[in-house]
């Protein structure tokens, strides 16, 4: 798998949390949509970013994974893609 996932999986580890969560309290729990939402628009106003939705990571990450040499399996699998017509488009 890319480097972003090994790095990400990495992480947990050493966070010594018992949770498949990427972003969450310290204890584990999840975040509330409300609670990413704010965070991520924080961000974006202090990086001084306009025009810009958190579902463009997504593409970034898709199209960045394909310039790595990702294959199309493994890329629909890691988009929750049931097959690679949704990751081919």
């Amino acid at each position: 798998m890319g480097g972003f996932y090994e790095a990400m999986k990495e992480s947990l580890k050493v966070t010594h949390l018992n949770t498949p969560l990427l972003f969450c309290h310290g204890d584990g729990r999840p975040y509330t949509a409300m609670q990413v939402q704010r965070a991520f628009k924080e961000a974006l106003k202090a990086a001084a970013i306009t025009n810009f939705r958190s579902h463009d990571l997504r593409h970034c990450f898709a199209s960045w994974n394909r310039q790595a040499g990702e294959d199309l399996d493994t890329q629909a699998d890691l988009m929750g893609h049931k097959d690679t017509r949704m990751t081919r488009r």
